[in-house]
């Protein structure tokens, strides 16, 4: 059975190269990723905000999914949220730092991670 899964496995990456899947209690989401705005760790889960406007509840932690995502392309700013730095359109200094993203979400940035993200930016 393994064999089987392992073989679907390879032959759905071989259709779809450059994804991002996410399985869900309704079946699983195949998104490009600049379909994904950020990540919002919630317990548990993850819920993955898409440029659409919709969301999808992942049964996954914050952590995996980043181990998950595509590195390229995606940072980890809080111990809360990922974003996907194609979509962000502003970084905010005031009030301890936010990046703005498409849809005008404001993500704060936490201190562990805000000298990093202000050498991106410079």
């Amino acid at each position: 059975q393994f064999k089987l899964w392992l073989k679907r496995s390879r032959a759905n990456e071989e259709e779809h190269p450059g994804t991002i899947k996410l399985s869900t209690s309704e079946g699983v989401h195949i998104l490009k990723p600049d379909q994904v705005l950020y990540c919002k760790a919630n317990g548990s889960y993850t819920t993955v905000t898409l440029s659409d406007g919709g969301s999808i509840l992942v049964s996954k932690t914050l952590k995996t999914l980043e181990d998950y995502l595509p590195q390229k392309g995606f940072i980890r700013i809080h111990r809360s949220y990922i974003v996907n730095m194609a979509k962000v359109t502003r970084l905010l200094k005031r009030d301890g730092g936010a990046l703005e993203v498409t849809d005008g979400t404001l993500i704060p940035v936490s201190e562990n991670y805000r000298e990093g993200l202000q050498e991106l930016f410079s």
